[in-house]
């Protein structure tokens, strides 16, 4: 602490404190604020604004006290008329009935027959453990609930004297272990219940004289400050002197010791930041008693009864006066220690490292400046390093800068044209090989291929899967199969990447360019393969890599081909109209003879048009044009067929005058359009000679579907002067078989609907003239006998009165048929609906003629019915 540099961090000013009467024995600090014990017996507790509150804790003196720092309880030690050995414990929350506060409870520390001395007393943060040392040595600890009297005692034994000092430390806020300071010894109890103990120094320490620093503890003594932690003797800071009193706020301990070297002997108070080591407030002031601390102060009390007060400054004035006198290391400290945020402490490090940097310590300004990556823009630093002479300088800022990864594309450029220029291989190396990329690839690569670094390009591309980057080198080198071999191994999109890259490069490199072909097949049929719904293949772009084949209609036609054998589905609608192209364009080369190629050519141009499934995406309308522009008429015929236009087709055939080719695109296509027959026995009657074997053939069809009246049929094979009636001769005689056969069953329809008639009208003249009996027992709805009252009708149904309800107008089992007839009658009553039906029912009617004959006896073409 001799070394320690000095400030006037602490402002003093007098405090008008009001003390105890007959002056004062002991002081402590905690929740409460801090209290002050007398020689009278009196505990006094000051608040905020230092108003006293006083109540008579001892009879005779109160030797010692302490207060929870997290808790409203008290403990004192002190002299009563009966015994000297009295500890006891208030509870400050509750007052007492006749004034002060709840004393909870009363330990004597003492038997009866002996006297034991109370030195030293200490309470844990949560007021649940009280320790109290004895003058033999020995240590008390009280546990549980002590504000409410409830607790557990145990006992230890420590060596070197009486005990000086306790500190309790708590774990997670729990009392776990303790410090125990004697005159001769140091220990450390690792656990509250006493069951061991061990030493960690053989110097212990005077009574008052150790004070608590969380996990630590500090014990001053004549030649200086100890501190002390569970793994045993820690930091010493020297400081002569002997000592008066110490406290401790916060991280800082003020320090009272006598100065015996002035002219007249006086006390000097000493302020100590132990964590930024340097000293916070140095003044005499005259005989001090006491010094603790309260509400965030230093409160010294003098012998005298004067009372000062010591404030610490803000911490913004502490860092101006660091910086006026450039300690700036120490003020980044300080600010670390105050919980400044992080750009706060960057700012100090910038200070540092300009006031470095102005001074000509470029090592120490960079090493200030690495501090600030992350708060302070990269560029002002490295404006101040593109000296040559920094280069190193620079070095080390863009390497945290990475690390970090902090750096963009420019800074990665800087980075390794400054390995470059410096030849420094290792770390160039090192840098490209780093399993952590911390740097933008594309940018390493450039510049290692720029310094002419072209295997560190190479190997790095390589590892971070930088195909296009890489295959550009190996092209460049002129490793051309290296490059083929590369892309082969590649996945499909990324190999696509590169064709689309190289390949016509490829293609005009290398000297055989089948190779080239041959892998580009290899890698789109090598490609993901086809789920159900063939969502993968459709990811495959054919069509970006036909461009590569422009000007090569062989090469073209091969890829093309060997994808479409192999692997259909990838073939999009453009690319199977190319393939499609290619097909007829080898067809029309070979002429009006064709060879086995051109064959071979015809028979996968129908192969494609005919599998709906490969060739779902063709554009047909497309197909067909080009099929008839090259004039490949069996591309024709398959494309209508696919679009169902057989009439087309038929219309072709018969442009052909293949009379034999027209009957049989009939049989293929007649059942899905029966008028195709109709259309091929105009052709054959169209023809000079007619075929009757082919006509015979014809007739039969129109006959079994009935699809022309054989009046029709007559009249067409009449316009051809060759035909003879002897040709529907028989067709004529079966239809006249078949209408004699109808005519007789339409007369005997006639004479029963005429019998049913009579009988009808018989009935209906019975009903209207004689009686009718009704012998029915049972009940035609619910099947149990009738009684009365009882409905019967004409219709011989009888039914009870309850199960009709309100429908007894008309029988319940005839109705639904009655409506029937009625709306029949209606039907036939009233016929403006007929027209409608009537033509609705012709236009789905495979028999015009009996459809018109049966609306022709429904009335619907008697002059009563006829529209205006």
């Amino acid at each position: 602490m001799l070394q320690w540099k000095r400030f006037a961090f602490f402002d003093r000013e007098p405090v008008d404190l009001k003390l105890p009467e007959n002056g004062v024995s002991c002081a402590a600090s905690g929740q409460p604020g801090f209290v002050l014990g007398s020689m009278d017996g009196t505990i006094t507790l000051y608040s905020r604004s230092l108003v006293a509150t006083q109540f008579q804790a001892f009879s005779i003196r109160c030797n010692m006290v302490t207060c929870a720092s997290r808790s409203m309880v008290l403990a004192a030690s002190g002299e009563d008329d009966t015994s000297a050995g009295f500890v006891k414990i208030w509870d400050l929350s509750r007052e007492a009935t006749g004034g002060g506060f709840v004393c909870s409870v009363s330990l004597r520390t003492s038997g009866a027959r002996s006297t034991q001395k109370v030195t030293c007393i200490a309470l844990s943060a949560n007021a649940t453990v009280l320790a109290i040392g004895l003058e033999s040595g020995a240590l008390v600890i009280f546990s549980g609930d002590l504000a409410k009297g409830r607790y557990t005692k145990g006992n230890v034994r420590v060596d070197g004297g009486a005990v000086t000092g306790i500190h309790i430390v708590d774990d997670n806020g729990v009392p776990s272990w303790a410090y125990v300071v004697t005159e001769g010894a140091v220990f450390i109890l690792p656990d509250l219940s006493g069951s061991a103990k061990h030493e960690v120094d053989s110097t212990g320490g005077e009574l008052g004289m150790s004070v608590h620093l969380d996990k630590e503890i500090a014990i001053c003594r004549a030649d200086g400050m100890y501190v002390y932690n569970r793994d045993g003797r820690g930091p010493c800071y020297p400081a002569e002197g002997q000592k008066r009193c110490v406290c401790r706020l916060h991280g800082v301990i003020a320090l009272a010791h006598r100065d015996e070297d002035r002219a007249r002997p006086t006390d000097v108070v000493q302020v100590f930041d132990v964590p930024n080591k340097l000293v916070a407030f140095h003044e005499s002031m005259g005989d001090v008693d006491f010094i603790v601390q309260g509400f965030g102060n230093f409160f010294v009390i003098l012998k005298g009864g004067e009372v000062f007060k010591l404030t610490e400054r803000d911490a913004q004035t502490k860092l101006e006066t660091l910086f006026r006198r450039n300690l700036f290391s120490v003020a980044a400290h300080m600010a670390e220690t105050h919980h400044f945020d992080a750009a706060a402490v960057a700012e100090i490090h910038r200070k540092f490292g300009d006031h470095l940097h102005q001074k000509g310590d470029h090592d120490g300004a960079i090493q200030q400046y690495v501090l600030t990556v992350g708060r302070l823009e990269p560029s002002y630093v490295i404006r101040k390093f593109l000296d040559a002479q920094r280069i190193n300088n620079l070095t080390t800022y863009l390497q945290v800068l990475h690390e970090k990864g902090l750096a963009n594309s420019d800074h990665t450029t800087l980075l390794l044209n400054c390995y470059t220029r410096l030849k420094d291989n290792a770390n160039l190396n090192s840098f490209v090989n780093s399993t952590e990329v911390q740097f933008e690839i594309d940018t390493a690569i450039r510049v290692c291929k720029q310094a002419g670094y072209v295997k560190e390009a190479m190997s790095l591309a390589k590892r971070h899967k930088k195909h296009i980057e890489f295959l550009g080198m190996l092209l460049d080198s002129g490793q051309i199969h290296d490059c083929l071999d590369y892309m082969k191994e590649l996945e499909y999109p990324d190999a696509e990447d590169c064709l689309r890259r190289y390949g016509k490069r490829l293609l005009n490199v290398h000297t055989d360019v089948e190779v080239v072909v041959s892998m580009m097949g290899d890698i789109c049929i090598g490609s993901a393969p086809e789920d159900d719904s063939g969502h993968n293949d459709k990811q495959v772009d054919v069509n970006g890599l036909l461009s590569l084949l422009d000007g090569r209609p062989r090469l073209l036609c091969s890829f093309l081909d060997r994808l479409h054998s192999s692997r259909p589905s990838i073939l999009n609608g453009a690319a199977l109209l190319t393939l499609l192209e290619m097909y007829l364009d080898n067809i029309v080369s070979a002429g009006d003879e064709p060879d086995e190629e051109s064959i071979k050519y015809q028979e996968k141009c129908i192969q494609l048009l005919k599998n709906e499934t490969v060739s779902v995406d063709l554009d047909l309308d497309h197909a067909l044009m080009l099929c008839r522009s090259r004039g490949f008429v069996p591309g024709v015929t398959a494309i209508l067929e696919r679009q169902g236009l057989f009439f087309e087709i038929l219309q072709l055939k018969m442009e052909e005058g293949d009379a034999e080719a027209v009957v049989q695109a009939c049989d293929l296509f007649g059942e899905r359009e029966h008028s195709l027959w109709v259309h091929a026995l105009s052709f054959l009657t169209s023809q000079s000679q007619i075929n009757e074997q082919l006509l015979f053939q014809v007739l039969a069809h129109i006959e079994e579907h009935q699809l022309m009246p054989p009046l029709m049929v007559v009249q067409t094979l009449a316009e051809n002067s060759t035909a003879s009636l002897g040709s529907v001769s028989g067709l004529i005689l079966r239809h006249l078989k078949q209408i004699q056969s109808q005519i007789e069953d339409d007369s005997d329809k006639i004479k029963q609907y005429h019998k049913d008639t009579d009988k009808m009208r018989q009935e209906v003249q019975d009903l209207k003239t004689k009686p009718q009996v009704f012998q029915s027992r049972n009940c035609s709805a619910c099947g149990t006998t009738l009684d009365l009252p009882s409905v019967h009708f004409l219709c011989i149904h009888s039914f009870h009165q309850r199960c009709l309800g309100e429908h007894d107008k008309q029988c319940p089992v005839c109705e639904r048929q009655a409506s029937k007839v009625l709306e029949m009658k209606k039907s036939l009553d009233q016929p403006e609906n007929l027209h409608e039906q009537f033509f609705r029912y012709l236009k789905g009617s495979e028999d015009g003629f009996r459809t018109v004959s049966e609306f022709f006896g429904r009335g619907l073409f008697s002059p009563s019915t006829q529209q205006p």
